[in-house]
This record gives structure tokens, sequence and C-alpha cells, in this order.
């Protein structure tokens, strides 16, 4: 749980509605004794400019229950959106049971969140008739609405989505493009976290994240294009870290500020336990290679940007 060092509003007021962004489950695992997932959200007002949230920490509540109308809550508590990490909230879930199915909700003052529909991990070991997967990356907002988003949400029946890096581009707003940004490209943590705004309102890929479990992998683009790592981060790559734990559906323990950490994002996905992904040896497209071409059939779609 977040702590506040200031004053938390228990019953805040908004200028609008502050879950504009969704809100995302994630991490799934099974630490041996119980299933493990990690809920995520923003509050955020007005996405684009800033928030729109006062310089004060809120309290925010959650539930977790085994079924869509909340009849059985199993689950509930409150965590504190800190200003200092933009009003995102982060929480630790213990004790669930494996490979079953939870709808959880957030609510701050009198707001509340969509519902979101997630799948805990089954036991290590544990036999498996199936296992259904999707991934995504490389999504540069400007080249494509990616209906393959929605399409992932509609699947009803997926385990688990990978996020396999380049979940944001930093490019400038192209005129040319297929839907033009809203933001600039991102030089500091406020311009990092309207960019990553500006992405997480495509509606259908909050559908896919409030209905299944997600993972994160960050590729160079989360920071800047062919970035592979510096000895020394400066402001730039700081405020790109600490925008993309704000923004993702990771644990507390994942964020820069955790304990003195220095480095981003410590995964506890069953196949890279204990491991950092923040920051890999990122290899370059090659020079001169080309995206793959979409389909006929697709509709609403551009070639997008190689990453």
């Amino acid at each position: 749980m977040a702590y506040s060092r200031n004053r938390t509003l228990t019953s805040p007021t908004f200028s609008d509605y502050p879950f504009t962004l969704g809100v995302a489950s994630g991490e799934a695992v099974h630490d041996g004794s119980s299933a493990r997932l990690a809920l995520w959200t923003r509050l955020r007002p007005d996405p684009l400019n800033g928030g729109g949230m006062p310089p004060r920490d809120l309290a925010v509540r959650w539930e977790m229950a085994e079924d869509e109308n909340f009849s059985n809550v199993v689950q509930s508590g409150t965590e504190i959106a800190t200003a200092d990490n933009a009003h995102s909230v982060h929480v630790d879930l213990r004790g669930l049971e494996p490979a079953r199915y939870y709808w959880y909700r957030l609510k701050a003052g009198d707001e509340i969140s969509r519902v979101g529909r997630t799948k805990t991990a089954p036991e290590a070991r544990a036999p498996l008739s199936s296992l259904k997967l999707a991934f995504a990356s490389c999504s540069d907002y400007q080249e494509g609405y990616f209906p393959a988003y929605l399409a992932i949400a509609e699947d009803e029946d997926l385990d688990f989505v990978f996020h396999l890096g380049n979940y944001i581009c930093e490019y400038d707003p192209d005129p040319e493009s297929t839907r033009v940004a809203k933001t600039d490209a991102p030089t500091d943590f406020e311009s990092y976290r309207n960019t990553h705004a500006e992405y997480k309102l495509d509606p259908a890929l909050q559908d896919a994240h409030g209905m299944h479990p997600w993972e994160v992998i960050p590729d160079d683009h989360e920071v800047y294009n062919n970035y592979e790592g510096d000895p020394e981060q400066s402001d730039v790559v700081s405020a790109a870290l600490l925008a993309y734990w704000e923004h993702m559906l990771l644990r507390p323990s994942a964020s820069p500020h955790f304990a003195g950490r220095k480095t981003c994002c410590t995964s506890t996905a069953p196949s890279t336990t204990g491991t950092s992904l923040f920051l890999p040896h990122w290899t370059p497209a090659s020079p001169g290679a080309s995206p793959p071409r979409p389909s006929p059939e697709a509709k609403r779609i551009s070639t997008p940007r190689w990453c």
C-alpha cells in the first residue's frame, strides 16, 4: 500500500469523471500458497492537460468479487493515490484462488470505475488442459486504430495478454498520420504522463485491459528510439521510467521509488520470477526493415510505423 506524506482526502470531489484511463489487472502469479494479482488505475479528470487533480493524496477504495454483480466480495481495501505518483493506484492482491475469474472495481469519493474482469494464475506445475494467450507490441498511436485490441477484448477465453514493448512511441504530432496526436513528444515527467494518458484513452485498449490480466515488458520507445540504458540516468530517462510504472499494471514494488530502487520494473511473471525487466539489451530493427502489411480485409487500420 502507498503511504501518504500529507493530509489524505478521503472524500474527494472532482471537476469531471476521474477514471478516464480505465482499469487494468496483471502480474498474475502463484506464490506457492495463493494466487496474486496487481490492480491498476490512475485518477485523471483532465487526461491530456496535467490530469486536473489537486496536489493532495487521495484515498481510493477497491473491491474484488467472485461475480460481476459483486454479490460475493472476497476482498476489499483502500489504497492511497499519491500526488507524487500522479495519483496512480497499484494494488498488490494476495490470497486469491488459482485459475479462476474475478471481477473488480474502484471508488474515489462518489465516483466508481468501470468493472474489470481478471483471471488468476494456476498453481505452479498444475496440469493444464489448455492455455490461450494474446500478445501485442509496437503501438504507434498515430499510425492506426488497432482493432486487434478490440479483438482481444472480445475474446472471453484468453488466459493472459502480453504486451512485448513499445506501448507508446515518443513522436511529435504528425499532421499526415491516421490520427494526429494531441500531445507533444515527451521530454519530462508531465509530457510523458500526457503521452501515456493519450494512449490509455483508446476505448479498444481500455476494453482489452478491462477484460484480461496483462503482462507488460518495456522496450526502447518507452524512453526514446533505440534507447539501450544509460549508466547514469538523465532526467528524461528518469521521467520516462517513472511515467511507465505509473501507467502500467505493475505492483508497488516495481516503482523506481520503492525502497531506494534506481531502476524500474521487476516482474513476478511465472517465466521471469525475480528478473529485472527494465532495462533489457534492446536490438534495433535491421536497417531497411519493412513493417508487416495488414490484410486486405482489415478495416480502420493502416501500416504501423516500424518501431
